[in-house]
């Protein structure tokens, strides 16, 4: 199954802060991962999560060449898709990741596959 966010990839650096030496989502980390949620509700209806073994393929689209990590850029949406697209994030297998810059739009383009376990 695939998906579309309109919204530009979030960096681990700006979605956790440290309150009280204990790491929490930052006020605008939550406020992203309530438009990512809101996308996969209203938008493609999840409501159930995929069973099995899954892989993700994942594109960010920028449209600016700024300098972005790309392995920060992978637990925060990964985070956001618990409870939601998974039970837990034990279940990803593989992930295959693209960052591509000078693009249209801010997005991120998201391919959920489940495996199979027989191979």
């Amino acid at each position: 199954m695939k998906f579309k966010f309109h919204v530009k990839g979030f960096t681990v650096n700006t979605f956790y802060r440290k309150f009280n030496n204990r790491i929490v989502i930052s006020k605008q980390g939550l406020e992203w991962k309530n438009k990512i949620i809101r996308t996969l509700r209203c938008d493609y209806k999840i409501y159930q999560c995929f069973e099995g073994r899954i892989r993700l393929n994942l594109v960010f689209n920028f449209k600016t060449n700024r300098k972005r990590d790309l392995d920060n850029l992978l637990k925060p949406l990964i985070d956001c898709f618990k409870g939601i697209i998974y039970i837990d994030d034990e279940v990803i297998d593989e992930i295959f990741c693209v960052k591509r810059i000078h693009q249209e739009e801010d997005s991120i383009e998201l391919e959920v596959l489940q495996i199979d376990q027989k191979k």
